[in-house]
């Protein structure tokens, strides 16, 4: 939501009907014709919905754009490393954001696979994801205050021909 402002308008229909709602609770009184009895619960019932409302719609929204943003990574890594080495769980997507200026994007991963797999597994993730990475001799490196469970990736889009230098035919 902070890399792609443009999302927050998901958010703008939650933000309108709570202000509707919260300013027509004495019109939604009437409409129930609730007792005196029940009255002073049902007010604190309807204030406290009034709040909640919104708050589980952000996050429920917030989720929903976290998981089908991560979705295609995440899967792109499965199809990388074996099965033996995602047996305790596939890496997750923490972080993803393109360097301003460039075309570089940064992505942190949480994982309890070890960095050196990652290493050996560094072309397999390359093909799958369709990236190149924007420092060849060690694309990967540990997250924030090198938390071993971090990964953190620096790639650029598509893949890179591998250097093979000029070829000479002698026979011509």
């Amino acid at each position: 939501m902070i890399n792609k402002p443009v999302l927050n308008i998901v958010l703008l229909p939650v933000i309108i009907f709570s202000i509707i709602i919260w300013g027509k609770q004495d019109l939604l009184l009437v409409l129930f014709k609730v007792s005196d009895f029940w009255m002073p619960i049902y007010r604190y019932m309807s204030i406290i919905l009034v709040i909640l409302f919104p708050i589980i719609s952000i996050l429920a929204i917030f989720d929903t754009i976290g998981n089908i943003t991560a979705r295609k990574d995440e899967a792109d890594l499965q199809e990388a490393f074996e099965k033996n080495e995602l047996r305790n769980g596939c890496p997750i997507l923490i972080n993803k954001k393109r360097i301003k200026g460039s075309d570089v994007i940064m992505r942190e991963f949480y994982t309890e696979i070890p960095e050196k797999i990652w290493d050996k597994r560094k072309n397999e993730i390359a093909d799958s994801m369709n990236i190149h990475y924007v420092k060849k001799d060690k694309p990967f490196s540990h997250g924030k205050k090198a938390n071993g469970r971090r990964i953190v990736m620096y790639s650029g889009v598509g893949r890179e021909d591998p250097e093979r230098g000029e070829i000479y035919d002698e026979q011509f």
